[in-house]
């Protein structure tokens, strides 16, 4: 009965009403809006991550795993040759103590958008096929 009002009124088929009611009873309500997954608060503060990307720039931009281990004497020699200047205010006991405490992973997990947006992957212009195979001899037995 319902169905022949919707189709009296849409002018769609019995089939593709009925398909069509029930796909929407198949999906979750539109009105209500997601929850939002819950995510950890982030460990470092924003001192640490700014001080962290220089560091990692004034010591040849190495991946955490080498960075890690020297990141005491890292932290030591730039501040002797005052390379913290113009973010000498950022360098507090807590963002020392946060530097020298992130592992290796978590420094390039932080430093990942730099690296990409440093290093953009470039599309390579080389395509195999078949006028490079036919270039290419072949010795038959």
């Amino acid at each position: 009965m319902m169905l022949d009002y919707l189709c009296a009124a849409t002018g769609w088929s019995r089939a593709n009403a009925r398909r069509r009611l029930a796909t929407e009873l198949r999906q979750p309500a539109r009105g209500l809006p997601k929850p939002l997954p819950r995510r950890r608060p982030r460990k470092y503060g924003p001192a640490a991550l700014k001080l962290l990307e220089r560091i990692w720039t004034l010591s040849g931009e190495p991946c955490g795993k080498y960075l890690a281990p020297v990141m005491a004497d890292e932290l030591e020699r730039l501040e002797r040759f005052d390379e913290f200047s113009y973010v000498a205010g950022l360098l507090t006991v807590e963002v020392r103590d946060e530097l020298l405490s992130m592992s290796a992973s978590t420094m390039d997990r932080y430093l990942k958008p730099l690296t990409a947006a440093r290093y953009p992957s470039a599309l390579s212009s080389t395509k195999p096929g078949a006028m490079l195979r036919s270039e290419i001899p072949v010795r038959g037995f």
